[in-house]
């Protein structure tokens, strides 16, 4: 099949160029242009497609970010909320004010110590 293929084509550009040089001159302008015309509504027609294509792409990715960022934003909301249930059902309501002389005790020893922060590390003991 690729033999048949190859020798129509070959057979059908002989014929082209022998149909050319028998054109006049005023005959081969008139397909010249013929030619460049109907190339040129095809490269118009492609461009065309091309940017309607475009925005249509750009479109559908402008609605898919706003669909993104509103899903993260309800995950993010929805986070927080369990966040702050989980902690309310975890941390007793006198929290603070049972670990506040624990905090004045770690403040005491920190001005005391001239250190920034307070390192527990068994290397050092």
């Amino acid at each position: 099949m690729a033999h048949k293929l190859l020798a129509g084509t070959l057979v059908g550009g002989l014929a082209a160029i022998v149909a050319w040089q028998a054109l006049k001159a005023d005959q081969k302008q008139a397909v010249t242009a013929k030619v460049q015309k109907v190339a040129t509504g095809a490269l118009d027609a492609a461009t065309d497609y091309a940017l309607e294509v475009l925005d249509i792409t750009d479109g559908l990715a402008a609605d898919y970010g706003q669909r993104l960022s509103e899903r993260w934003a309800a995950v993010k909301h929805q986070t927080q909320d369990q966040t702050a249930s989980l902690a309310k059902a975890v941390m007793k309501k006198d929290f603070n004010a049972k670990t506040a002389d624990l905090r004045e005790q770690l403040a005491q020893a920190r001005e005391e110590d001239g250190a920034a922060d307070i390192v527990i590390d068994q290397t050092q003991a």
